[in-house]
C-alpha cells in the first residue's frame, strides 16, 4: 500500500508543479506583451528589470516547491533513537 501512496501522491505533485509552472510562464508572457507596450525608454527598462527579477523569483518558486513535495514524498521516516535525525543532540567535541 506504501507504494500506491508515493505513485499517487508524487503524480499529483507533479501535476501540481506541472500547472503552477505554465501558470507562471503564461502570467510571464501576459506581462511581457504589456511591457512592450509601454512608450516611455525609462519606465519600460524599469518594468523590465522587475519583470525580469519578479519572473527569476516565481519560476525559481516553483522549483522550490517541486523540491520540498519530492523531499516530503520521497523521505525515509527515521526512527526517534536514530543519530541522524535531527531531534537528536549533536555530540560535544
Amino acid at each position: 500500500m506504501p507504494a500506491l501512496k508515493s505513485v499517487f501522491t508524487s503524480t499529483i505533485a507533479g501535476i501540481l508543479v506541472a500547472a503552477v509552472t505554465v501558470f507562471a510562464v503564461i502570467a510571464l508572457v501576459a506581462v511581457s506583451v504589456r511591457i512592450s507596450e509601454i512608450a516611455d525608454p525609462a519606465w519600460r527598462t524599469a518594468a523590465i528589470s522587475i519583470e525580469l527579477v519578479a519572473g527569476v523569483f516565481w519560476l525559481l518558486g516553483t522549483v522550490y516547491v517541486a523540491t520540498y513535495l519530492a523531499v516530503l514524498i520521497f523521505a525515509e521516516p527515521q526512527e526517534a533513537g536514530d543519530p541522524n535525525s535531527q531531534d537528536s543532540p549533536r555530540p560535544v567535541r
